[in-house]
């Protein structure tokens, strides 16, 4: 079953592009209108002018004395103006041509609206996959190519009707409310063991499944390649405010759809934010391969800037060791999941960024110190019981936006096989 949040954005956006299809469809009935107005005075105007050539022509005949002049009787009879009597007029080749195209209009800006927005609306509501075009396309899967195409027309169709479809719909789905989608655990907080500093033969699971609202950046958000990069940041925001205060810095107050591809909080909890197959929103200029991890605290004390915390009112003015802890696992897991990461020179502070105009993640943020962390994690990851969460942190959707896979998590799949092959 389709999550009911994607239900709900592809329905926002059929319903703004039959918006704008009624008010096109309103701007050319006007126009329409104006046309027909403008042929019936023409109209008019010549029946006139053909009476008035045919009175001038009889006044003509009577002074020439061709017809005999008319003697006026009496007639006690009522009498009235005459009014001119207008033929209905067969329609013209251009009043037809305007009807079509009237006519036609609508349809063809609601097929372009639901092209350029890629809507689905049958797979939606079916609970289908989509996929894009192209991959279809290359992987032969002709048939399912076609269906999705005709997905996309009849909700060009359905868009081409205007807002009354939609209500209707609308109004039918809250009669029969979608079901609830199966509750993913700590899908809000996907990763609230990653912190767990236990080295010990059994230790805690990665957790993972694509950070905050992960269907809203399905078709945006893109990368060109997985990340190269790791950025390290603070969020300048007080300590003691949660996680979900972050998020709507970002989703709300900003207007953005992500932020983060990670928050550390105080207590070493990690929380994912953005899918880490999808472009975040930390450092301009430099989204689109890197990953971004903040320590949520204000680590700057610098008294000359007006949001530094020099006299403690954001909370700690440098991570805790357990935040330091955390994110130092969490960056080191980064590094062995994405293959085009060669190790700690990957991880760079903000400020650290060319371009960057910022302080972040702060003057007293302990960036040699996260790094020794890195270094450490990134020789506990390669013990067999490390590396098996990993394997299996890999396997889980929304990691990758390439088919590339570092080489050793092959090595661990072939292991696993033969693990399953002999019993």
């Amino acid at each position: 079953m389709t999550h009911p949040e994607l239900i709900i954005n592809g329905l926002t956006l059929a319903a703004g592009g039959a918006l704008i299809v009624e008010r096109a469809t309103e701007f050319l009935k006007h126009i329409q209108k104006r046309f027909d107005r403008e042929q019936a005075e023409q109209r008019l105007l010549q029946v006139e002018l053909a009476e008035l050539r045919q009175a001038n022509l009889a006044a003509e005949q009577i002074l020439a004395g061709e017809v005999p002049t008319p003697v006026d009787e009496p007639d006690d009879r009522e009498q009235y103006a005459p009014v001119p009597v207008i033929d209905r007029a067969r329609l013209s080749l251009n009043s037809a041509r305007v009807r079509l195209f009237v006519r036609l209009a609508p349809l063809a800006l609601g097929l372009i609206i639901a092209g350029v927005l890629d809507l689905h609306l049958l797979a939606l509501m079916r609970g289908a996959e989509v996929l894009p075009m192209a991959q279809l396309w290359a992987n032969g899967q002709i048939g399912q190519a076609l269906l999705q195409w005709l997905d996309t027309l009849l909700s060009g169709v359905f868009i081409a009707g205007g807002s009354q479809p939609v209500h209707v719909l609308i109004r039918f789905l809250r009669a029969r409310p979608l079901p609830a989608p199966v509750p993913e655990e700590d899908s809000e907080v996907s990763a609230a063991n990653v912190g767990d500093v236990s080295t010990d033969s059994q230790p805690a699971p990665l957790r993972y499944q694509g950070g905050v609202k992960p269907l809203t950046l399905e078709q945006v958000h893109k990368r060109s390649g997985d990340p190269q990069q790791i950025v390290v940041h603070h969020t300048a925001m007080n300590a003691n405010t949660s996680f979900a205060t972050i998020v709507d810095e970002f989703l709300v107050n900003k207007g953005w759809l992500t932020g983060y591809h990670a928050v550390i909080m105080p207590d070493g909890q990690i929380h994912a934010f953005c899918r880490w197959d999808r472009r975040g929103n930390h450092a301009r200029g430099h989204n689109d391969r890197t990953l971004g991890i903040a320590f949520h605290g204000n680590f700057h004390t610098d008294p000359a800037d007006a949001y530094a915390n020099h006299d403690g009112r954001y909370g700690p003015q440098q991570p805790s060791e357990a935040q330091l802890d955390a994110g130092a696992r969490l960056i080191a897991a980064w590094i062995h999941l994405y293959p085009q990461m060669d190790g700690i020179d990957d991880v760079v502070a903000h400020r650290e960024l060319s371009g960057a105009s910022t302080v972040c993640p702060g003057n007293q943020f302990p960036l040699t110190q996260l790094r020794q962390g890195v270094g450490q994690w990134l020789k506990r990851w390669q013990q067999p019981q490390h590396q098996a969460l990993l394997a299996a942190l890999a396997q889980q959707p929304r990691i990758y936006c390439s088919e590339q896979r570092p080489a050793w998590l092959a090595t661990e799949e072939m292991a696993h096989s033969e693990e399953v092959a002999h019993g």
